[in-house]
């Protein structure tokens, strides 16, 4: 990633890449949204750096669903963009992932 911090659009896709692989680890993925938002901020593209929160909110829905403490999880935020239900629906269950609960702290 170091090799593209000259070409921004590289480096945010780079760091999408990234937030996408940590399906199995909410917290690390949360870290990595907040990290290209961080980048958009930096920018001045603050559509994408709220789109990235969005993602965040989507995550967090997703993890209380999951535990049954909220109804709709993150296809609640399909009328936003329909990226997050898609994106943030993959995260893998505990089980799969060999951890005992969902752990993200915020």
């Amino acid at each position: 990633m170091k090799s593209f911090e000259d070409d921004p659009e590289m480096f945010i896709e780079l760091q999408h890449v990234m937030a996408q692989s940590y399906c199995d680890s909410p917290d690390h993925r949360k870290t990595w949204l907040e990290e290209i938002a961080k980048k958009h901020e930096k920018d001045k593209n603050f559509i994408e750096a709220a789109l990235c929160h969005v993602h965040i909110g989507g995550l967090i829905a997703e993890i209380l669903y999951r535990k049954k403490s909220y109804p709709h999880g993150s296809k609640s935020f399909s009328n936003i963009s329909l990226n997050v239900e898609i994106d943030e629906s993959k995260l893998k269950d505990p089980e799969d992932s060999g951890n005992t609960r969902y752990i993200l702290i915020y």
